[in-house]
């Protein structure tokens, strides 16, 4: 019985130290205080403007898209870019009535852009 309680309980260290390491090396590119407030700016701007819409879920799109993250900064004359994807479910008037009423989107692009320490911007958004 004690082995048994020993396993369980490493076992579940082990697993709680890849959630950790997975949750660290989401990027290479940015760190998590970067991204979340990437997603921060995404958020007070989708409050703002996607009227009776729900948000569902947002993440970073991923470090293999660095050469869209250039090439934003690039067109966008600033120093860094980032790409989140988002999900969210329109009530009846479809947001401000350019989208869908009682859908849900999945992979809505964010693209902000910064210059060294500044906040994030949202540029643009859409599919």
């Amino acid at each position: 019985m004690k082995i048994k309680k020993i396993i369980l309980v490493l076992l579940m260290l082990l697993i709680t130290a890849c959630s950790y390491e997975d949750k660290m090396s989401i990027s290479d590119i940015y760190t998590d205080e970067d991204i979340e407030g990437a997603i921060d700016v995404v958020k007070d701007y989708f409050q703002e403007y996607f009227i009776d819409c729900t948000f569902q879920e947002i993440s970073y799109i991923g470090d293999s898209y660095e050469d869209e993250f250039i090439e934003y900064a690039l067109n966008y004359e600033a120093k860094e870019a980032i790409i989140l994807t988002s999900s969210f479910k329109t009530g009846e008037s479809g947001g401000d009535g350019s989208l869908n009423q009682n859908e849900i989107y999945e992979d809505y692009l964010w693209i902000l852009v910064r210059n060294e320490n500044e906040q994030w911007q949202h540029v643009d958004h859409g599919y």
